[in-house]
Parts: C-alpha cells; structure tokens; sequence
C-alpha cells in the first residue's frame, strides 16, 4: 500500500464513486485508477468497493473504514507539506555581519573563510 494508492480510493470515494471524475481530478486515467484499486485490494486482502458488474456501487464495510483511516492519514500527510513549505531553507539563509572598518579588513576575512569552508554554499 502507498500514498498515491489512498489518495486514488479517497478521490473516488469524493466523486461519488465516478472513476472516470476521479481520474481526471487526479490527473491520471481511468483504468491507471482501477488498477492500482485491484492492486490495493489485492495486497491488503481485502474488498473496497462493492461492485455490479462494473460499476461501483458502494463501499464494504472494511472498504469504509479503510476509507476513513485513509482521508485521515491524507489529512496528516498534508499537515506535514505544509509544515515544511513553511520552514525556510537551510540554502537560502544569509548571515549578516556588521563589524568596524578595522575588524573587516583584519579580521573578518579569516573567520569568513572558515565559516565558508565549514558551511560551503551558504552566503
């Protein structure tokens, strides 16, 4: 089981069991939606959707709260993203100095050395 697999039965379950709407609002096709939902079923041993021939009709019991445990886990997974698109870069911090004109030209060339030799590719 992966992500792209919850995601994919999580989208169909909010299209209303509409592969095909699924399909396009994930930005795949629709037999790649069905098959990773055979592929999901398969390696979990267990049966999602109720099925008319080849329609889905519903959701098994088992199929439900897969489907809640799943959207839960999206949500989480979410809240992670966005955590990290909050946090700023470690490559594009930038320190400052100030210093006196005496410590620039004595001083400060060999401390900024070594700090570009510790921290290569930070400014």
């Amino acid at each position: 089981m992966n992500l792209q697999q919850l995601r994919y039965i999580c989208e169909v379950v909010r299209c209303k069991l509409n592969i095909s709407q699924a399909a396009g609002a994930l930005g795949t096709t629709q037999p790649a939606v069905s098959q990773q939902i055979r592929v999901l079923e398969e390696a979990l041993g267990v049966v999602i959707f109720l099925r008319n021939r080849n329609r889905l009709t519903g959701l098994t019991p088992q199929g439900a709260v897969i489907i809640e445990i799943g959207q839960h886990i999206l949500s989480e997974v979410a809240n992670i993203e966005g955590i990290a698109q909050k946090r700023p870069q470690a490559s594009s911090a930038k320190l400052r100095v100030a210093s006196t004109h005496a410590h620039a030209r004595y001083i400060l060339p060999g401390v900024i050395s070594c700090f570009h030799s510790r921290y290569p590719g930070k400014r």
